[in-house]
């Protein structure tokens, strides 16, 4: 509960860090292998019931698909479609369906 995940945008892509504490999921992407960014969720079951998470996903150039941001908790999962737009448009990245990705008009 210490930590923030952090999304460093530049020219040449995007970068995630955890502070303060290292912890895994540090990334480096450049803008050249990126084509798209999606949200999507899952669950993860406790003893007490199950917790929703969201993702933040992306997808390069070669077809192959990556996680960005593996979890964040939130009671409006269109904070998650935020962040990609926002994302996207700065690396000018068209928005394009993709399976299984959160819908914007979701509630």
């Amino acid at each position: 509960m210490v930590n923030r995940t952090e999304i460093k945008l530049s020219a040449e892509g995007l970068r995630i860090v955890n502070r303060p504490l290292l912890w895994p999921g540090r990334k480096r992407v450049p803008a050249s292998e990126l084509s798209q960014l999606y949200v999507d969720e899952y669950y993860t079951r406790t003893r007490h019931g199950s917790i929703l998470h969201y993702r933040l996903n992306g997808i390069l150039r070669d077809g192959k698909k990556i996680v960005l941001i593996n979890s964040f908790q939130h009671p409006d999962p269109q904070i998650g479609k935020f962040m990609e737009s926002m994302i996207e448009n700065y690396l000018m990245i068209r928005d394009e369906p993709v399976a299984g990705e959160l819908k914007k008009n979701r509630a």
